[in-house]
């Protein structure tokens, strides 16, 4: 399964690109050959005569990529022909160039990586995507994910390490290292809290990539019931930032807790879909509403330790795994 991020972004009045320097001239060509006028042009399509006028003048100028989608429809160029002469995106009012992959594989490690961002990310009102955890694994696994699967550069990566002076974090700055990010990207706060170890805060600044991940949420919750083996990656994914694990005997679960119901109710059509069985139900917390999936049955938690739930969370994977054998074991 393959997502075409152009074709997400061409009916955004706000997504702005800038394309080759000889497909520019080539549509300024069929414009004249057919109106004449570029100004007559311009008021027909954007009801503004100087819109197109300048474009065409200023070589540096970007524009909506669903205005030349909108052009090249009328002029009768092909889609695919505009889609390969992109070389940059940016947003409007913005002038910082962003590349962007044309098509994202949307295989059993994307969706993985995908859930765990809507786990423990988010996509902040200052145009930041967001990731927070502090297990050194998922916090791997999250840049190694995001640089490969969309081309970001690691120079624009920015980390916030909380912590409290006390704590070695030595660690998390050799992960960050090793994914080359910029040492003075690197940001490092003292929190008066008693937290008992540091938690990292990742962020990429672009808000083209905000608005990337605010479409991608609903199409990969498609994909995901359409495939088996995507419907278990986004499980892993979400289990593995969100989920928790207790195997102190006589107590046996695995559970996920989360405030947003409609996260909540895609899991359990997830896991309805691959035969798990469940409760669910409200909690009250800091007078905030929480829902809450409570797994408990062996013969479920044999099946969640068999898929491996908490994907690259290896220390809740290993107390679930380490639970079910011993529990089966006292009970041959």
């Amino acid at each position: 399964m393959i997502v075409d991020v152009y074709k997400i972004f061409r009916n955004d009045e706000k997504i702005r690109v800038n394309i080759c320097k000889e497909f520019k001239s080539l549509i300024r060509k069929k414009i004249d050959e057919r109106y004449d006028s570029i100004t007559f042009y311009s008021k027909k399509i954007t009801n503004s005569s100087h819109v197109l006028y300048n474009y065409f003048r200023n070589d540096r100028l970007n524009a909506s990529l669903y205005l030349l989608s909108k052009i090249c429809k009328d002029l009768n160029i092909n889609e695919e022909q505009l889609f390969s002469n992109i070389r940059y995106f940016s947003l409007q009012g913005g002038h910082i160039p962003i590349i962007l992959p044309r098509i994202i594989d949307i295989n059993e490690n994307f969706m993985e990586g995908f859930a765990m961002f809507i786990g423990d990310g988010c996509v902040s009102k200052k145009s930041n995507i967001v990731f927070i955890n502090s297990d050194k694994n998922l916090i791997k696994f999250f840049i190694k994910w995001l640089i490969n699967h969309f081309k970001v550069d690691s120079s624009k990566i920015i980390v916030t390490i909380v912590t409290r002076p006390e704590l070695d974090y030595t660690e998390y700055l050799n992960i960050l290292k090793n994914a080359n990010i910029l040492e003075n990207k690197i940001n490092i706060i003292y929190d008066k809290n008693n937290i008992k170890k540091p938690c990292l805060k990742i962020y990429y600044p672009m808000v083209v990539f905000r608005k990337l991940f605010l479409n991608l949420k609903s199409i990969m919750k498609q994909k995901a019931l359409r495939s088996d083996k995507l419907m278990r990656s986004y499980l892993r994914g979400i289990f593995s930032a969100e989920g928790s694990v207790r195997f102190n005997l006589p107590h046996k679960e695995v559970y996920i807790e989360m405030k947003d119901k409609n996260e909540i109710e895609f899991i359990c059509k997830l896991l309805d879909e691959i035969g798990i069985n469940y409760r669910k139900y409200n909690t009250s917390r800091k007078s905030r509403n929480f829902f809450k999936i409570y797994i408990a049955k062996i013969n479920d938690l044999t099946k969640l330790s068999s898929m491996r739930i908490f994907g690259h969370n290896l220390k809740r994977q290993k107390i679930l795994d380490n639970g079910v054998k011993e529990y089966l074991r006292m009970h041959e």
